[in-house]
């Protein structure tokens, strides 16, 4: 993906941003401390599920924004609004960031926003045992897996 590579990772998160606002299907935004706070667990509870499901483990080191942006930008309906991110993240001068702490909080949440149209994770219980079924159905992601271990690195941190 042109562009990410010469972001710098306060940028990046700022693209991860724009991502967030792009592709977030919630009807309101978090807006208060503490709707920002249950945003955040809800994503975390739902990251966690979801990698536990699919037996991801969090890899050595989180990764750094842009290495989070490029996994996403991998998928073809999320190249087009990546590119247009960088545009108006270079376009407008943006207000120096901690981009460690932002990235995530923003990272988890863009990318949950775009990951949760394309997966069914469902959990059912068996019809003759206590154990649950868990149903994934991921539509157009084949990087799942890594972006997953890079969350759970992020919610490591």
């Amino acid at each position: 993906m042109s562009g990410i590579e010469s972001l710098r990772e306060e940028e990046a998160v700022r693209v991860l941003q724009h991502l967030l606002t792009a592709f977030d299907e919630e009807e309101e935004p978090a807006t208060t401390p503490q709707e920002v706070r249950d945003r955040l667990e809800r994503d975390r509870a739902y990251v966690r599920d979801l990698a536990a499901a699919l037996e991801v483990q969090p890899g050595a080191q989180p990764p750094s924004a842009r290495e989070l942006l490029a996994e996403l930008a991998e998928l073809p309906d999320v190249a087009p609004e990546v590119e247009r991110a960088i545009e108006q993240v270079r376009r407008r001068s943006t207000l120096p960031v901690d981009a460690e702490t932002l990235a995530a909080v923003v990272g988890v949440a863009a990318a949950v926003a775009i990951i949760r149209p394309r997966v069914e994770f469902r959990k059912q219980e068996k019809k003759d045992e206590k154990d649950l079924k868990v149903v994934i159905d991921v539509r157009g992601m084949a990087n799942l897996g890594r972006v997953l271990q890079m969350l759970l690195d992020l919610l490591g941190k």
